[in-house]
């Protein structure tokens, strides 16, 4: 009896000292702060767009729960910090979307934490460059803290009259914001209301 040789199987994709993320290798990442605010503007946006319709939706469990994680652990909130992180991030074009995106989520507090977690950290950067981009977010986290620490006894009480089960945006702007600047996010959001 004749067999067919078998296929090799598929390249799995690797995180360790080589980046091997296949068809992923340039596909920009998001930190999670990043997916926090996209994912409530679109949230939003479908909410203001069934609203003027007359309609109500039922977001999916699996939608809620992504939020819930997102609202969590997220370590930035404000709009303005997450462009401000994300913005010293892509000032380090060595670094692969993949890289970037785990240290604005992971907010590793020294060089060699980072490095442990992202092992592809080793060749691509200096420990002196690293230390510094690690000081500037953590810079941004401890400022985020002391600002949010100021505002959470004034927002606690109004926290509880909030209607919404999603993240609320200390700007009323943002998905608006965000819309124009991802044309891509605006599509989906549409899509998904009609």
């Amino acid at each position: 009896m004749a067999t067919r040789p078998r296929p090799p199987p598929p390249k799995e994709d690797q995180v360790g000292a080589n980046l091997m993320l296949g068809e992923f290798t340039d596909v920009p990442g998001l930190t999670l702060s990043e997916a926090r605010l996209i994912v409530g503007a679109i949230v939003e946006h479908r909410r203001k767009t069934d609203e003027s319709r007359g309609r109500v939706r039922q977001e999916p469990e699996a939608l809620i729960k992504t939020l819930d994680y997102l609202e969590v652990f997220a370590r930035f909130k404000a709009k303005e910090t997450i462009e401000n992180v994300a913005e010293k991030l892509d000032g380090y074009k060595q670094l692969e979307f993949y890289e970037r995106s785990q240290l604005g989520s992971l907010c590793c507090v020294d060089v060699e934490e980072a490095k442990t977690l992202i092992p592809s950290l080793a060749n691509k950067i200096s420990d002196e460059d690293l230390k510094e981009l690690l000081d500037d977010i953590i810079r941004q986290r401890a400022f985020t803290e002391t600002e949010s620490d100021s505002e959470s006894d004034s927002e606690s009480d109004s926290e509880s009259d909030s209607e919404s089960d999603f993240p609320q945006h200390n700007e009323a702007k943002d998905s608006e914001q965000l819309m124009e600047k991802h044309p891509e996010i605006e599509r989906l959001a549409i899509g998904d209301s009609e």
